[in-house]
């Protein structure tokens, strides 16, 4: 399950615009993985510039 570390989230909204099933969205101004939406595509991981997506055991 891939989750945000909202310290480390800079609010770029990178993840947003890779995140091909919506799962990506931004909640009070940081980023947001919806988990019943991933696929665990990890696009979002791959452009996050602050490495703020990360993989948890769910």
């Amino acid at each position: 399950m891939l989750v945000v570390n909202t310290e480390k989230c800079m609010s770029c909204e990178a993840c947003v615009a890779v995140c091909g099933t919506g799962a990506a969205q931004m909640v009070d101004g940081k980023a947001y993985i919806d988990v019943n939406l991933c696929v665990e595509c990890y696009a979002c991981k791959s452009v996050c510039p602050s490495e703020a997506i990360e993989e948890k055991e769910g």
